[in-house]
């Protein structure tokens, strides 16, 4: 079984589909719903668990997963495979393993982060925002750095990888690892596939010469090629089909 196979063998097709649309069995092995593509009062997107596949006779054609992803992610094959890739846990043999390992230490900081949403929340009230959009963003909270770099090395997490991440420095006297945020909130970034590659920290206590602080380049993380909140905003552009780009 080569990497593509095994990413589909693993892909809940029903889940997948019903992020978009609501599905209703009308068979052991087949599901029924509105099309995700277009806009219908009556189902006409079909699709069968054992094959994998689905057919849309609103639009006229049909196919596998990956047929799927593409045209209901707006992706080409490569980006397709990448997002099965992601939501699988498949490793592709052409990604680099150092990659993987960055990944997971930022998705465990996050976890880390997410246990403190009260302080995010309290913080975002008092700035005059809505406390559900710490839920809506994931938004968590850091107080004490060297909570974080513990949590990381007990989770098994080698320095070099902690360091490469961007979630922590090396202190320039000891030599040991720093932390980069503590008293900040923390804003995750992702990238097109909704995958954490690094974060910002807002400053809670008005008195850091950095409001903002924002993760350096890594392997994973460029600035120039992130736009924040693009793998939620992606459905409602090509929905409308159309994008307004701010800068903040």
């Amino acid at each position: 079984m080569n990497k593509i196979q095994e990413i589909i063998s693993k892909v809940d097709f029903v889940d997948l589909v019903s992020k978009k649309t609501t599905l209703v069995r009308t068979q052991p092995d087949r599901y029924k719903g509105l099309s995700p593509f277009t806009n219908e009062k009556t189902p006409s997107f079909f699709i069968n668990t054992h094959s994998k596949t689905w057919y849309c006779f609103s639009l006229g054609s049909g196919g596998g997963v990956i047929d799927y992803v593409k045209r209901a992610e707006n992706l080409d094959d490569a980006g397709a495979i990448q997002f099965l890739a992601e939501l699988t846990g498949v490793e592709l043999d052409d990604v680099d393993s150092e990659d993987s390992l960055i990944k997971k230490c930022l998705a465990i900081a996050q976890a880390y982060f997410r246990k403190d949403t009260e302080s995010a929340k309290r913080y975002m009230l008092e700035r005059g925002f809505n406390e559900d959009v710490v839920d809506k963003y994931e938004l968590g909270f850091i107080s004490d750095g060297y909570g974080l770099i513990k949590h990381l090395e007990a989770s098994k997490i080698p320095e070099n990888i902690i360091l490469n991440s961007g979630i922590c420095r090396k202190d320039g006297v000891t030599g040991r690892l720093a932390p980069r945020f503590y008293n900040r909130v923390m804003i995750p970034i992702r990238d097109a596939y909704g995958t954490i590659v690094s974060f910002t920290g807002r400053d809670v206590t008005g008195t850091s010469n950095v409001k903002y602080m924002h993760g350096p380049t890594t392997k994973i993380f460029k600035k120039r090629e992130i736009v924040w909140n693009l793998s939620r905003a992606r459905n409602d552009m090509i929905e409308r089909d159309m994008v307004v780009v701010c800068e903040g």
